[in-house]
């Protein structure tokens, strides 16, 4: 891709893109480690309806 094809495409993406609604590994505690959980307080996956 050229480079104003490039940024076309990233112009067009950056709505969707700002608040990371499609990356849940970031945004979401349902792919945190059992130990991450408990430092925060957050009960194991086990006990986590799914």
């Amino acid at each position: 891709m050229q480079a104003k094809e490039i940024q076309a495409l990233r112009d067009r993406c950056a709505q969707y893109a700002a608040d990371g609604g499609f990356e849940l590994f970031k945004t979401s505690k349902q792919f945190d480690a059992d130990q991450g959980r408990i430092q925060h307080g957050f009960p194991p996956q086990s006990q986590v309806q799914t």
